[in-house]
């Protein structure tokens, strides 16, 4: 049938064909279905054509879901939808929907509880056509709601990030503002880089995923906001305590509780080993060391060190038994501080000896967490020739 779903199995994995019309492509990954999602899935009818697709992946193994899907493609069938047979989870839905959206020139991601007015990315799209040198735009407004319930609205527009070189426009990023550019119109090319590491790394990290994304933008171009008739609305997923956090990205891993105050520098470091390492998109030693240093620092200082700087009792307390783990602590967490904290060896070398500290070894023939993460960061690095362990 013409305007069927398919059943995507997970052991078999297939994309329906994007028309050759397509250039731009908007990417919901969705496994809610409420009145909301309904709503929020039906307002794309409006959008959906045949230059600008929209792509929907469902994980909600819900057949009804799978029915709506249809009637809404008997509408509109620029609306493109795979309905998944089991929850293949969050990032294997959004890698479904990256490498489906494979041929199309542009893409923009959507959640299915945030809400797009027709114009928002379509007028992106447009000016990105007209502006080769830009990896990334914005046209409209950006409104961000915060609180459980929704308390407060933010502006969610960024500041252009323009500059001539990648280290200028790194240098007006920033990691730790309310931000949805992870959300906005971007060239596909200028996220394969990210996509890739993000499949490949073993260790998930808090706002790694948009820290990636976007630096790899920036690597390659500039990012900028244009005023417009537009606006998109973003409700984030409400994350009202650590524990949420932790089960969210940790939950089902090797590694306990007390690894979520790690997972900013866990994105620290991940940044470093991405745009020093053979995925960066950056094209030269100097540039690669530069950004590398800047984003690590930037990271490791405003998110990291705002979280767990000073906290020497309990550190000591923590890592009693692993004095390599300790002395790192106080050599990279313990004020003063130097001006700019540069990610190398030996700092890697700490962070891999701290998830071995935390992790529970498994009880089968599979390497340990930390292992795996050393075997990724060798791969990517391997002129840092990382010890074993």
């Amino acid at each position: 049938m013409e305007n069927s779903v398919p059943v995507i199995s997970s052991k078999e994995v297939s994309f329906p064909t994007i028309p050759s019309s397509a250039r731009s492509a908007i990417l919901v990954p969705s496994v809610r279905f409420d009145d909301n999602s309904r709503s929020i899935i039906g307002s794309l009818i409006g959008v959906a054509n045949e230059e600008t697709i929209v792509l929907i992946a469902d994980n909600s193994e819900n057949i009804e879901k799978k029915k709506f899907l249809e009637s809404i493609r008997k509408i509109n069938s620029n609306i493109f939808a795979v309905h998944h047979e089991k929850n293949i989870g969050g990032q294997g839905n959004f890698d479904y929907l990256f490498d489906w959206s494979e041929g199309v020139e542009f893409t923009a991601l959507m959640a299915d509880d945030d809400w797009i007015s027709p114009d928002y990315h379509v007028s992106a799209f447009r000016y990105l056509e007209k502006m080769p040198h830009l990896t990334g735009a914005a046209v409209g407004n950006s409104i961000i709601m915060h609180g459980s319930p929704r308390e407060s609205t933010v502006d969610g527009s960024q500041p252009q990030m323009v500059g001539e070189t990648p280290i200028e426009r790194m240098r007006k990023w920033s990691g730790v503002t309310s931000r949805i550019t992870m959300y906005n119109a971007s060239r596909r090319s200028a996220l394969k880089n990210a996509a890739a590491y993000i499949r490949r790394t073993p260790i998930p990290a808090i706002t790694l995923l948009e820290d990636l994304w976007e630096t790899n933008r920036l690597a390659l171009g500039a990012f900028v906001t244009k005023p417009g008739k537009g606006f998109l609305v973003h409700n984030p997923t409400p994350t009202s305590s650590w524990q949420d956090i932790y089960q969210r990205l940790h939950g089902d891993s090797e590694l306990p509780f007390s690894y979520i105050y790690f997972s900013a520098l866990s994105t620290a470091i991940q940044l470093g080993i991405f745009h020093t390492g053979t995925l960066s998109p950056l094209n030269t030693k100097d540039e690669k060391t530069e950004c590398a240093n800047h984003l690590f620092d930037h990271v490791f200082k405003k998110q990291f060190l705002a979280t767990v700087g000073g906290q020497e009792k309990a550190a000591r307390s923590q890592f009693s038994n692993h004095p390599h783990v300790l002395e790192g602590f106080l050599k990279y967490c313990m004020p003063p501080f130097p001006n700019q904290i540069t990610f190398d060896q030996d700092i890697l070398e700490w962070y891999i000896s701290l998830v071995a500290a935390l992790e529970t070894k498994p009880q089968n023939a599979d390497a340990p967490l930390s292992e795996k993460f050393r075997k990724f960061a060798s791969e990517l690095l391997p002129e840092f020739q990382l010890k074993n362990s």
